[in-house]
């Protein structure tokens, strides 16, 4: 194999584990909820913002980190200390977009496993009832870890 084409290939893998462990960097510390746009201009995109916005200490106690996911960018919105400017690339919307809908939403628990998916804006109280029931959850909040 010539020398230019394994770099091209060690150039593409890397590239594509680099984008796979923007979420695994997160198992097991984080729930990570996904809001996806073809744009960010989708009023559903907007309205869901608003809604999680408003209830940043909901967010925090359920150790939540939201990504803001477009077509061909990223960012993350929450919590404020990790809030970062927009990457560019559009492997995250690819991966989990469905069906090429104008808004999604996704949460992903601990686990790393996809826990919810809409199409429509969830209530901040829809959602947080949704994490409370979940085993790992209970037990955070049994042992007093929020």
């Amino acid at each position: 194999m010539s020398f230019a084409l394994s770099f091209w290939i060690t150039l593409l893998v890397s590239h594509i584990c680099a984008q796979d462990n923007v979420m695994v960097e997160h198992r097991w510390q984080k729930r990570i909820i996904c809001i996806l746009s073809g744009n960010g201009t989708d009023r559903l995109y907007k309205n869901q913002i608003d809604e999680l916005t408003d209830n940043t200490k909901g967010l925090q106690e359920r150790k939540l980190m939201i990504y803001d996911i477009q077509k061909d960018k990223y960012r993350i919105l929450f919590p404020k200390e990790n809030e970062s400017q927009w990457t560019y690339s559009n492997d995250l919307y690819q991966k989990f977009t469905e069906n090429d809908a104008p808004f999604n939403l996704l949460l992903i628990g601990l686990d790393g496993g996809i826990k919810l998916r809409k199409h429509e804006v969830v209530t901040t109280k829809e959602l947080f009832r949704i994490i409370d029931s979940m085993p790992m959850r209970r037990a955070e909040m049994r042992d007093g870890r929020h």
